[in-house]
């Protein structure tokens, strides 16, 4: 056994495969000493080159001479009976050094080769194209157990995709997918839909106690719930209490900061309606003064058989003439009545005074058909002005239109009573509040 070089195919140059027995020198290239690959012999000295060979010696030397005997214009021509001769020596496969046993002619090894059922130890594309290269003998293996790409289906729930995509995507979020309880409560091989159910009975899923917003933040799984929420009561109210408590305050704060921010933004309106009332034409008056007396207005708050109302800017008011029409308000179940109050100035024994007239309103309501009829909670009412240097107080004597029932109501505004005060004191006050009290 002859070796001739490494088992490669040269792109130039004889044969580098491992032939079996002696090679004859006969068949050697007289340049590269390998043997000859498409043969040809020179007709000057009789020796044989290497096709390529010759021709990357002609090249070099840049003119066709002999190699050996340097004639030139020598004539060469290719040895066909050389060749059949060579095409029939033995050889070993080119991948012998990897484990291939075959022998044969030169001139099959193409076919051991190349063909489909050829050298189990060639290398071949993988035929899913994952970019694999691999010896056939391992093509079925590659195939049916290994190639990330091959076909494959979810043994959970029936899908079918590609080995690699089963795997690593459909796996995550599978529907059918068995899982352990995350809480670790020995529950197992539960599939990924019916999980959430599981975890809303699972005695070791971590649950909020319903107090956590009013502070009751210990760390309970569901199985602590029932013992917790039992040897907890006396906690959660005082928790419940505080936080009444600070909610009520965050309350205050707010409308305290509103009213204040209300305060300011009505002085702001009221300075710019000025500064336009004294260069508007006589048309845009109107529209000014009643943007001013908006915002210059009261309010009036109902908590239970009180109403407190406060007229602010009182001194627009007296000065005017005008009557403040207080917001509609609902006494007990629902009965909606109204308070306008005129404050005008007069005078008494020669002094500047503010006669202070009220008007008490029963209004038609959203509810009347449903309330009793006669009123009858009331038999009086009483005013109290607090700003005043001595309580003034107003009773009131009750209008007996009061006792209509609702099918006789045909009425939108009914007068509940009326009555006036004169006060020397209230002349400069900038704002007047008062309380309602209604009788029984």
């Amino acid at each position: 056994m002859a070796v001739a070089g490494s088992p490669k195919h040269p792109q130039y140059g004889g044969y580098e495969y491992l032939f079996l027995g002696e090679i004859p020198e006969k068949y050697a290239c007289s340049i590269c000493s390998k043997v000859l690959r498409n043969p040809h012999l020179t007709a000057c000295c009789g020796q044989h080159y290497c096709e390529t060979c010759l021709q990357q010696w002609c090249a070099r030397e840049g003119r066709e001479v002999c190699p050996i005997c340097q004639e030139d214009n020598f004539v060469h021509f290719l040895d066909k009976s050389a060749n059949r001769e060579i095409a029939k020596l033995r050889i070993c496969c080119t991948n012998h050094a990897t484990g291939c046993r075959w022998t044969g002619e030169l001139s099959t090894l193409g076919a051991h080769l190349e063909s489909d059922r050829g050298c189990d130890y060639s290398e071949v594309d993988c035929q899913n194209k994952c970019s694999q290269r691999l010896k056939r003998k391992d093509v079925t293996a590659h195939l049916t157990q290994q190639c990330p790409l091959r076909k494959c289906k979810c043994q959970y729930c029936g899908k079918e995709d590609t080995y690699q995509t089963i795997t690593e995507e459909h796996y995550v979020k599978c529907p059918s997918y068995p899982l352990d309880c995350p809480n670790k409560c020995g529950a197992r091989g539960i599939k990924r839909v019916e999980m959430d159910q599981h975890r809303s009975e699972c005695p070791l899923e971590a649950v909020e106690c319903p107090f956590k917003e009013a502070g009751c933040k210990p760390t309970l799984v569901r199985r602590e719930f029932e013992r917790h929420m039992s040897a907890s009561n006396q906690q959660h109210l005082l928790l419940v209490m505080t936080a009444l408590h600070a909610l009520k305050q965050q309350s205050r704060e707010a409308r305290d900061e509103t009213r204040a921010q209300f305060h300011v933004v009505k002085k702001g309106v009221s300075k710019v309606v000025d500064h336009l009332l004294q260069s508007c034409t006589p048309t845009q008056i109107p529209p000014l003064q009643s943007i001013k007396e908006l915002v210059s207005g009261g309010s009036l708050r109902n908590v239970g058989d009180q109403i407190t109302f406060t007229l602010f800017d009182a001194q627009q008011y007296i000065q005017s003439g005008r009557i403040w029409h207080g917001p509609p308000f609902y006494y007990q179940e629902g009965y909606k009545m109204r308070l306008d109050v005129l404050l005008r100035k007069t005078e008494l024994s020669n002094l500047s005074c503010v006669q202070t007239s009220c008007s008490l309103y029963l209004l038609k309501g959203e509810l009347d058909d449903e309330l009793d009829w006669p009123i009858g909670h009331f038999n009086s009412i009483e005013i109290a002005f607090v700003e005043f240097s001595v309580i003034r107080r107003i009773n009131f004597s009750i209008n007996p239109k009061l006792n209509l029932k609702p099918a006789q109501k045909e009425f939108e505004t009914v007068l509940v009573a009326s009555e006036n005060i004169v006060d020397v004191t209230s002349f400069s006050y900038q704002s007047i509040r008062g309380t309602i009290t209604l009788k029984q």
